[in-house]
């Protein structure tokens, strides 16, 4: 960012004024430094800025904060298979109970 403005700058001064190298020079470099510290600051803020605008995030309810991309809804389970009833045999068919 300070590298545009430093050439901006340049090409004003250039252009709108005959300035001899050494004062061309000290008039661009200056600012660039300055910018560039400035910017500094605030670059991480930028880079989250712009990650975001290209892949938002959501929040899910969890406790993450937001912090994992939305994921879509979990299928409901299949229903369990049924169970097949054991069937009872009388009693008067057990061999040996009377």
């Amino acid at each position: 960012m300070g590298s545009l403005i430093g050439l901006i700058i340049y090409l004003v001064l250039e252009l709108m004024y005959d300035l001899p190298l050494s004062t061309l020079l000290a008039c661009v470099l200056i600012p660039i430094l300055i910018f560039n510290l400035m910017f500094v600051r605030h670059s991480k803020a930028y880079f989250i800025a712009f990650d975001h605008w290209w892949d938002p995030h959501r929040k899910e309810g969890g406790d993450d904060g937001g912090n994992k991309p939305l994921t879509p809804p979990p299928t409901a389970p299949a229903p369990p298979a049924p169970k097949f009833p054991t069937p009872k045999v009388p009693d008067d068919d057990l061999v040996g109970t009377r």
